[in-house]
């Protein structure tokens, strides 16, 4: 929980700066895309070590699903930016 803590701030100082600094740099796709494999790959790790069933109708589910949407969110975000280059 710590490393994925220190992720998603990192993430949002990127974006800051993406945004602040150099919008139109071609180098931010590369960390968008970084940090969407990170964000994806936490899914498979979470399931691994919790368990489907756990994962899915656990106490956590409404924090799973709601991560799963911004998981996927990210990977449309990249998406795009692949497909405006």
């Amino acid at each position: 929980d710590s490393f994925m803590g220190f992720v998603i701030m990192a993430n949002a100082v990127f974006i800051g700066l993406s945004v602040d600094v150099s919008k139109h740099w071609k180098g931010w796709l590369f960390f968008d895309l970084i940090f969407a494999t990170i964000f994806v790959l936490e899914i498979p790790c979470r399931v691994f070590l919790g368990g489907v069933r756990e994962y899915i109708v656990g106490s956590d589910r409404a924090w799973n699903l709601f991560d799963a949407l911004l998981a996927a969110s990210a990977v449309f975000e990249v998406m795009i930016m692949f497909s405006q280059d």
